[in-house]
């Protein structure tokens, strides 16, 4: 009896409904929207209860029919629909009055409801409609709540329905992950309508917040398609991966496409600069699987175009607003860089991640010279960061590669050199402006330069590293690269002249840029060295090798303390100036 319970449910809700615009009393026809508002909080409504007696029917009918048809096994859907549509157009009717515009969002989410129960719980049963009909229903639902929206009504109304569309529509998506019987080219064309229903209500509200949901749920809706089968065909997967390049075009593409009030929010660029980063995890596993990984770089290479085009869209048609401009570039760049940068360690491997990464926060750095946005600042930081981590921390950077036959020139040195031009880089490129566009947020570093000083922090302890690393290299007999601390007197005296060595070069450094930290370091430096001669090196050296430790330490500590003398500890006379002292004028 599915017909009849359907059409008593439908012919109450009616009655109620009808009693309802027969004693509309408190809202005068023929009166401007904003009139009407005002007349209906000035004397309340004498059919406020009817309202409420209609509202309370029209939910009640969905949630039960949503139950009843989630637990009932032998079911047919078209009752229940046509009843749902009456009462939605009921429920959408009573939001139109004055202070019910939130019923839009209950009515959409109750429908949203019905229909998941209805299609996911059914859908491939016997006697059930084709899932390609039952899809194409799940469409129709909430195009036809966008052509509804359309009609003139007062703009608070409008605004509330068009969020309850979006919000359907993405619901919605969830039926197409589950029409697992219909054809891969339906539901990758439905997913995409829905994107594309998304697309337009939040141009219409200006609001790109919406498309965050649909982004990340249309992948797996999209892969879902091809894999519901046990082995996807070679067609499928190529279906698939061109509905994510349609995607990821439409959802960088809307604020450029879809109107200027799209263009003027900063969460607009936001959400396209996110499309390409939200696919590209299933992207890049349906691209090894359709052509492996030897030209796996023209994945993030294509995704970077795509953002490097909307940077250049953004120059000719973004936001007059120079705060937003300058938000949409930082980015869009960023995305495309990073892109960029990713495509070298996707196709090569192990060393190359460490040198994408450093040449990707310079790369973000400059760009951060250019826009002023503290994201690109912190993000470069960070990257760099993880950088000197993977070459300080990572001991598996030794497995990278058999010793080289060549000595000092081989994969160690551009492994830890460019990183270090990196740092350095980075130091120069933060020095000078890093304080002057300090954010009022920033005020806990007073004043203090923490990102340079990082960089170069960074830069110094990499380099040490790599010295170290030579020279373990280059004494080692394995076929790996081992750090060894066996008693070796010749390794362990190249150590202590390299350690001299390299505090000679940071006290030089600090003299000449007048640093006072590189002098402390390249100090802390030669102590360390000379307590490791002292203690450990005379201790195991014998005959030629001692005495040129004792003679190379010597000669060294005589040059530093000169040094330190000559340029750093420096006796300054009070009477240097111009002025003269008490003394000399009495």
């Amino acid at each position: 009896m599915a017909w009849q319970v359907a059409a008593f449910a439908t012919g109450v809700a009616v009655i109620l409904h009808g009693i309802t615009e027969l004693d509309r009393r408190s809202i005068p026809p023929k009166r401007p929207p904003r009139q009407q508002a005002e007349l209906a909080s000035a004397e309340p409504m004498r059919d406020q209860g009817q309202d409420e007696s209609a509202l309370l029917w029209v939910f009640g009918c969905l949630v039960i029919g949503a139950v009843e048809v989630a637990t009932v096994e032998a079911v047919t859907p078209w009752p229940w629909l046509v009843s749902w549509t009456l009462l939605v157009a009921i429920a959408f009717r009573q939001a139109c009055f004055p202070g019910r515009h939130g019923v839009h969002l209950a009515t959409a989410g109750a429908l949203a409801v019905a229909l998941l129960a209805l299609l996911v719980t059914h859908m491939g049963a016997e006697g059930f409609p084709p899932d390609s009909t039952m899809l194409a229903l799940a469409l129709a639902a909430p195009i036809g709540w966008q052509l509804v929206s359309l009609l003139p009504r007062s703009p608070s109304s409008r605004l509330f329905s068009i969020h309850a569309g979006a919000g359907l529509a993405t619901a919605m998506l969830f039926v197409v992950a589950s029409a697992s019987l219909a054809p891969v080219v339906l539901q990758l064309a439905a997913s995409l309508l829905l994107c594309f229903l998304v697309c337009i209500a939040a141009a219409r509200l200006g609001v790109a917040v919406w498309l965050l949901a649909p982004m990340l749920i249309t992948p797996v809706v999209q892969c879902a398609a091809a894999w519901s089968f046990d082995e996807p065909s070679r067609q499928a997967m190529m279906w698939v991966y061109g509905a994510h390049a349609v995607a990821v075009l439409m959802f960088t593409a809307w604020p450029f496409v879809l109107g200027k009030r799209a263009r003027q929010t900063r969460w607009s660029y936001r959400v396209a600069a996110l499309a390409g980063p939200t696919f590209f995890l299933t992207a890049s596993y349906l691209h090894n699987d359709l052509w492996g990984r030897d030209f796996i770089a023209a994945l993030p290479l294509a995704l970077a175009l795509v953002a490097l085009g909307a940077v250049g869209a953004t120059r000719h048609f973004g936001p007059e607003d120079p705060a937003v401009r300058r938000s949409a570039f930082a980015w869009l760049g960023a995305c495309g860089l990073g892109f960029v940068t990713l495509a070298i360690p996707l196709q090569l491997r192990n060393e190359w991640v460490t040198i994408a990464w450093a040449l990707q926060g310079v790369a973000v750095l400059a760009l951060w010279r250019r826009l002023d946005h503290a994201g690109l600042k912190y993000l470069a930081i960070v990257l760099l960061g993880m950088v000197s981590m993977r070459l300080l921390l990572n001991p598996y950077v030794l497995d990278y590669h058999p010793r080289a036959s060549l000595r000092i020139i081989n994969w160690l040195s551009y492994t830890y050199l460019v990183p270090t031009a990196c740092l350095v880089g980075a130091w120069a490129l933060l020095r000078k402006l890093e304080t002057p566009r300090r954010r009022s947020w920033e005020d806990f570093l007073q004043d203090r330069p923490l990102g340079s000083q990082l960089m170069v922090a960074s830069a110094i302890v990499v380099l040490f590293a790599w010295l170290n690393l030579t020279i373990f290299d280059w004494f080692s007999v394995d076929r790996q690269l081992s750090l060894s601390l066996d008693r070796l007197p010749a390794r362990d005296l190249s150590l202590s002249i390299g350690w001299a060595a390299y505090g000679l070069g940071l006290l030089a450094l600090g003299m000449w840029r007048e640093s006072k930290a590189l002098r402390s370091a390249s100090l802390v430096l030669v102590l360390i060295t000379s307590g490791k001669v002292f203690l450990y090196d005379l201790a195991h050296l014998k005959d030629l090798y001692r005495v040129l430790s004792l003679v190379g330490l010597a000669l060294s500590l005589i040059v530093i303390s000169l040094s330190y003398k000559r340029f750093v500890f420096r006796d300054e006379s009070p009477n240097d100036g111009d002025e003269p002292s008490e003394q000399e004028g009495v």
